[in-house]
């Protein structure tokens, strides 16, 4: 599900809670938001950012119970992952198109 800023604090506390999402994925400017919006949101369990190039992302102040995840060390993650990797090369071969 997609949540625009301009819904406000309130809004975005709205729809996270109503879909009961764990993950959020936002951006480096939109990060310290989530600082205050998080408290709100029991139900989140990781937060993942997209970094800033030319800024440094200031990852402290948040709920203990929400793990902070750069974007760049997901995608290392899945690179490094064998998981379902089997099935979708195995479904590619039977169809192609």
């Amino acid at each position: 599900m997609t949540l625009y800023a301009t819904l406000g604090d309130e809004g975005v506390i709205h729809g996270i809670n109503q879909t009961e999402v764990e993950y959020v994925i936002t951006s480096h400017d939109l990060l310290p938001k989530f600082k205050s919006i998080l408290k709100e949101c029991p139900k989140v369990k990781h937060l993942v950012y997209m970094e800033d190039p030319l800024k440094k992302t200031d990852t402290s102040g948040f709920p203990d119970r929400v793990q902070i995840h750069a974007f760049v060390d997901v995608l290392s993650l899945g690179s490094k992952s064998s998981f379902g990797m089997s099935s979708h090369i195995s479904r590619q071969h039977k169809h192609p198109f």
